[in-house]
């Protein structure tokens, strides 16, 4: 009966794995890491074993003269509450070991937890869209104060985004700033500057510069006179490049 149960899970959970991956692929992940760490770490242990014998020299005697606190402890409070079973260190030092076992398998847990988070490295783990849409955003804001900062040292706009290399100095990365990685494996992105050589003017939601479109969703970022930085979707990308450079559909 326990083979015939055991292979109909085995068939169950392998006819579900065929659908989901992730059923085999994290456990796998999770066998794997073990094993590699495991292989690491010996190595490691093996070179560093009397260094690792002499640090532990302290924390047993901590540990011996705790267990002897508490078991006189104990003792005591047995006394004091008019108990009459016997109690043995023993007794102690298993109730210590349970405690030891259960901070151990705490942590344990928590790493476990942890791995199985991150190694299948699923695709929504992966996506790097809300890494580069954040980087886009903080990049145009520290774009745009230094476009005004220029405009208020000059009198204009730069002539492009190279030219605020002289505001940057060498505490600035700007090469850096002035491009998204949206994907590893393609070149970085860079941002437009819309009015170059120009300046502010009054209208507070005028477009100073344009980033690129980010990948999945096409979502992208735009800069405005008032030093704002919007997320706009691609839908409307078209329309705030028009707008951008001053050209209006027929009728508006």
């Amino acid at each position: 009966m326990w083979s015939l149960g055991g292979i109909t899970v085995a068939f169950f959970f392998l006819l579900a794995a065929a659908r989901n991956a992730w059923l085999v692929e994290l456990p796998f992940h999770l066998v794997a890491g073990c094993v590699l760490h495991a292989n690491r770490a010996a190595s490691h242990f093996a070179t560093d074993l009397p260094r690792l014998m002499g640090a532990a020299v302290f924390p047993c005697l901590a540990s011996a003269v705790a267990l002897g606190g508490a078991h006189r402890l104990i003792l005591w409070w047995r006394v004091a509450s008019g108990k009459t079973e016997s109690w043995h260190f023993k007794h102690t030092a298993l109730a210590g070991s349970l405690v030891l076992l259960g901070s151990a398998a705490a942590i344990a847990l928590s790493g476990v937890v942890h791995e199985a988070v991150w190694l299948p490295q699923g695709k929504i783990i992966q996506s790097n869209h809300r890494t580069a849409l954040t980087l886009a955003v903080s990049n145009a804001r520290q774009l745009g104060l230094m476009i005004y900062e220029h405009e208020i040292e000059h009198g204009t706009f730069p002539q492009s985004l190279p030219g605020l290399k002289e505001l940057a100095g060498d505490s600035v990365n700007l090469p850096r700033m002035m491009f998204v990685e949206l994907d590893p494996q393609v070149p970085p992105e860079p941002f437009v500057l819309v009015n170059p050589g120009g300046t502010m003017g009054r209208d507070p939601n005028a477009i100073v510069m344009i980033g690129p479109q980010m990948p999945e969703h096409g979502d992208f970022v735009v800069l405005k006179a008032d030093n704002s930085v919007t997320r706009q979707p691609a839908a409307k990308f078209v329309e705030v490049v028009r707008s951008a450079a001053g050209v209006h559909p027929v009728g508006k």
